[in-house]
């Protein structure tokens, strides 16, 4: 990659590590997922320096949950940080609502940013206008006795929708379609990472911050959602999430059910 540009990166890199709790930072013009990436470095044991941020600027095999692919061409902010499991959640049972505190501090950065209020859409995307433009994807993994935490964010900032397919262009948008100002993905990063830490700090000190924070934004409430969870599959009403990041679903029958995890698919009402 030519110096000038990577120079916003480095910049923005800078910036990070001011703030004092990513330790290190690598850019990549293209790789095959930043996660995968990240998890590589601890099966071969060769990953050091962590927290560790990895950014690319194009990914060739970007993932989703599940099997679910993330198109992932220029203008688009790819980046995991790798970092022992301990560094972000407050204990091993309070890892499944990770990902809403994540999406909390994307959607607390954008709306300084867009014109368009940013929604969360339960358990792990933030959309705008009815599409979406974020997904935060968080995988754990072991070596030996320690405990790993991958953490990655594929936000739409600056892309291009002509070449992706009709499925994408259909879901997807992108922030530079609401930006108040020209907005580029580097500018982006040290701006997220100080909403990371103030949501995290909230998170382990506030008993109802997920509560708080979450449903004014709650894309799902009130929607009739499908929602599978291995075996189990509940049609109903989203009722918003709880203080542990449950999913609420209001059935036909009036019965609460309570999803830790799941997909949810919105359904014709």
């Amino acid at each position: 990659m030519d110096m000038e540009s990577d120079r916003p990166f480095r910049q923005a890199f800078a910036e990070i590590k001011q703030q004092g709790w990513i330790a290190s930072c690598e850019h990549f013009d293209e790789m095959d997922s930043t996660n995968d990436y990240l998890k590589r470095l601890i099966a071969q044991g060769t990953a050091s320096e962590l927290p560790l941020l990895a950014v690319a600027n194009r990914q060739t095999a970007g993932r989703g949950r599940g099997s679910n692919a993330w198109w992932s061409p220029e203008g688009v902010l790819a980046f995991s940080v790798l970092a022992t499991a301990d560094s972000f959640s407050r204990n091993q049972q309070a890892l499944s609502q990770l990902a809403l505190v994540v999406a909390i501090a994307v959607a607390d950065m954008f709306e300084a940013n867009l014109t368009v209020a940013p929604m969360l859409k339960w358990p792990n995307d933030v959309y705008v206008a009815q599409k979406k433009l974020c997904g935060i994807l968080i995988e754990t993994l072991s070596r030996g006795s320690s405990h790993f935490m991958v953490l990655g964010v594929g936000m739409n900032v600056a892309v291009n929708f002509d070449s992706a397919s009709e499925e994408v262009r259909n879901r997807a948008t992108s922030a530079h379609h609401y930006a108040l100002q020209k907005i580029e993905p580097a500018m982006l990063l040290p701006q997220f990472f100080r909403h990371l830490a103030s949501s995290l700090d909230r998170w382990r000190t506030e008993a109802d911050f997920l509560e708080k924070n979450f449903r004014y934004r709650d894309y799902l409430l009130d929607q009739l959602v499908q929602v599978q969870s291995g075996a189990t599959l509940v049609i109903g009403r989203a009722k918003g999430v709880d203080q542990e990041g449950a999913l609420l679903v209001q059935a036909e029958s009036g019965a609460i059910h309570k999803f830790i995890s799941g997909t949810v698919r919105l359904l014709e009402d």
